[in-house]
């Protein structure tokens, strides 16, 4: 998938994971366009809530917290991972589809992307 932003656009000026990415020059881009500013606060959101809980939170529980939709939360985090300014914690939990999911805590010092370890061998969920 390639990430990229429309210079002629006033709202989409940054690139991934700064500004939502976008895979085909139409409908994605388009919708990227319409979500910038909103993934920006989205984003601030999260790492509130994650803050709020410094034991770790899955993206669905993110978004429950939230009273968002998953879909809106997950780019978000992903957007936050590749920043380095969260990091998996090492445990996963189920999330409303009984699938497991890793649980996500700050890294308020960040770091590269590229530097950042892998994810931990899975847990138990809790």
């Amino acid at each position: 998938m390639r990430h990229g932003h429309d210079t002629a656009a006033a709202d989409l000026t940054g690139t991934y994971p700064a500004s939502p990415g976008w895979s085909q020059p139409t409908t994605s881009r388009e919708a990227a366009r319409r979500f910038a500013g909103r993934s920006k606060l989205l984003r601030q959101r999260v790492l509130a809530t994650l803050e709020e809980v410094p034991s770790g939170m899955s993206a669905h529980e993110i978004a429950r917290r939230l009273a968002l939709p998953p879909s809106a939360v997950q780019p978000r985090v992903s957007e936050l991972r590749r920043e380095g300014k969260i990091k998996p914690s090492g445990w996963r939990t189920k999330n409303d589809s009984g699938v497991s999911a890793h649980a996500w805590v700050l890294w308020p010092e960040g770091t590269p992307y590229v530097d950042a370890p892998s994810i931990a061998p899975d847990e138990e969920p809790r």
